[in-house]
């Protein structure tokens, strides 16, 4: 089966600074699972266990200054509700890297509309 290439923007990632990234198949894209918890403002588990990286969106991480509401912006879109996650790559810490949906509205694009780029 052939895999997903993905775009470079000289990161490595997607739009993250996450480095070496490793193509998924093309099925086993387009999960439906629901949300666990939500680490940081850019990454959350499912309730199968996966670790989800929202793909083209980097937040502030835990300590750093607006990752609270990064994190809450996070929150208060996806928190324990049912998402489409179409994986384009695993990174170097085994999360899924991927674009993320609830109700068919797109998570990447709402928070960068929030201004996490």
């Amino acid at each position: 089966m052939p895999s997903r290439k993905l775009p470079s923007h000289g990161s490595g990632h997607p739009g993250n600074q996450d480095g070496e990234l490793k193509p998924i198949p093309e099925e086993d894209n387009m999960a439906k699972d629901k949300t666990k918890k939500i680490i940081d403002g850019d990454t959350f588990t499912t309730q199968k266990g996966e670790t989800i990286r929202l793909a083209n969106v980097n937040t502030p991480e835990k300590g750093e200054r607006g990752a609270p509401q990064a994190r809450k912006d996070l929150t208060d879109m996806i928190s324990r509700k049912p998402v489409t996650i179409d994986p384009v790559a695993r990174d170097k810490y085994g999360r899924i890297v991927a674009n993320v949906k609830v109700v068919n509205k797109s998570v990447n694009n709402a928070m960068r509309k929030k201004g996490w780029k």
